[in-house]
């Protein structure tokens, strides 16, 4: 999974430097005026490299670690739900004539429905494009380094979890994967004559699998906090 995301970093390289140069030059003014550039911050927040805060070796998390570590992955999983919003979006523009009604708002959900066959839409902008994937590259690997953490030194539930939710980690791990796949179709993808469908299935189907772990993230979750209740109610500190 890391060498597969690895490839498309290096594929997207020459077309991220021209693509998001126009983007990216207001930004690195910005930077420059306030004097911080992108130096990390004091504390190290910035270094972190997995979603997961992982507790010291052989150690298992804390009720309050798991759920902090929950919750920064809900917070990953909507930023992932977004791209795949705005490569359908990009995938879906129409040609709009002086007649046309405003939208008001961009939608937050995406639906097979919302993609007429037969409709003319325009030509995605490759830059456009690259730049979505290139904002979703990171936070998937976030996900992947997870993956990899688990395997390499397992879960490390809560004590009390484990049967309740290592059933969860098998889903889990298969809609991760999943996305690696749907990932890997958008750069084919990006360079496609008339891939306008295609980019929106694609996008589309990583929404549906974010939607998936969004649920197993609140169930594991829920088991949590209902391990805590119970604990506390028999005088347990969780």
């Amino acid at each position: 999974m890391k060498t597969a995301s690895t490839e498309r970093s290096k594929t997207l390289l020459a077309l991220t430097t021209a693509g998001l140069c126009l983007v990216m030059a207001p930004l690195k003014g910005v930077a420059q005026e306030t004097g911080k550039g992108d130096k990390p911050a004091e504390d190290g927040t910035a270094k972190a490299s997995k979603l997961s805060k992982s507790p010291r070796v052989g150690a298992r998390y804390s009720p309050s670690e798991f759920l902090s570590d929950l919750r920064d992955t809900r917070l990953s999983l909507g930023q992932v739900k977004q791209q795949a919003v705005n490569l359908f979006l990009e995938a879906t523009r129409p040609e709009l004539t002086t007649e046309a009604k405003l939208i008001e708002h961009s939608p937050q959900t995406i639906t097979a429905a919302m993609y007429i066959a037969g409709k003319k839409y325009q030509e995605p902008r490759k830059e456009w494009l690259v730049f979505y994937i290139n904002t979703l590259e990171p936070i998937l690997q976030l996900l992947n380094e997870d993956l990899k953490d688990a395997e390499e030194n397992g879960l490390r539930l809560p004590d009390g979890l484990d049967k309740k939710i290592t059933p969860l980690w098998k889903p889990w791990k298969q809609e991760v994967i999943g996305i690696n796949k749907a990932m890997d179709d958008l750069q084919e993808q990006i360079g496609q004559e008339n891939n306008n469908a295609a980019l929106a299935k694609t996008a589309l189907t990583i929404f549906n699998q974010v939607s998936k772990l969004e649920r197993i993230r609140y169930q594991a979750a829920q088991v949590c906090l209902t391990e805590i209740a119970r604990s506390k109610s028999v005088g347990k500190v969780p």
